[in-house]
């Protein structure tokens, strides 16, 4: 009852005397490299006590990190296959197994450092796309660039675009909905408002979003 009723209390809903508040930065680009982080402004805010990164913390490695995964592909496996070793220690099998394997050859998947530098770094090579008929999703379209902060067409007045008209790599599932309803909100006000400048009820081209 008290989830229900809202007298649940959780760990951030403590507060003690000169108890410190911790905010984690996290990267806004999927599985990126971080080669570097400035953290002089984020020292100099009033109040911050303290910022850390990952050179405060070489003390220890990262779980699953390169040393992690050498080591555990280097632990004796006894009379167990290599498959059967990489799927119990790091959970490595299937479509995964495979990969490493065109990627290593058969011998180099034998030694624990390069298993560890091809499982973390994997490199792989697009050959061609799947046939168009098979796109579950959609990428390119009218380039952002030619659109007002309406949506609407700078060179044809009265045109707007949303969903997947627009030029950008849309996911699929809930993030090209929302997206597309976002999008699509934004071209509808953006039609209220340039009906309501233009002192007009002419004809409006409003390109729908095509979620699928």
């Amino acid at each position: 009852m008290d989830k229900v009723t809202g007298r649940a209390r959780y760990v951030t809903d403590l507060s003690q005397p000169g108890m410190l508040h911790a905010a984690l930065l996290r990267s806004p680009h999927a599985h990126a490299r971080i080669r570097s982080i400035d953290v002089t402004a984020a020292r100099a805010v009033p109040g911050v006590h303290a910022v850390v990164t990952s050179a405060d913390l070489d003390w220890c490695d990262p779980y699953f990190g390169p040393a992690f995964v050498a080591a555990e592909a280097a632990r004796p496996r006894g009379s167990r296959s290599l498959a059967t070793h990489l799927k119990s220690r790091l959970g490595i099998e299937g479509a995964k197994a495979a990969l490493l394997h065109e990627v290593l050859g058969r011998e180099a998947a034998h030694e624990p450092a390069r298993v560890a530098q091809a499982l973390k770094a994997l490199p792989l090579r697009l050959v061609a796309p799947r046939p168009v008929e098979e796109a579950i999703s959609s990428a390119g379209g009218v380039r952002l660039e030619s659109l007002d902060e309406r949506l609407m067409l700078k060179s044809r007045p009265g045109v707007f675009c949303a969903g997947e008209m627009l030029d950008w790599e849309a996911p699929t599932g809930g993030y090209l909905l929302n997206a597309c309803f976002a999008s699509g909100r934004v071209a509808g006000r953006g039609v209220v408002d340039w009906l309501r400048e233009a002192g007009s009820t002419g004809p409006v081209s409003h390109r729908r979003c095509m979620a699928r």
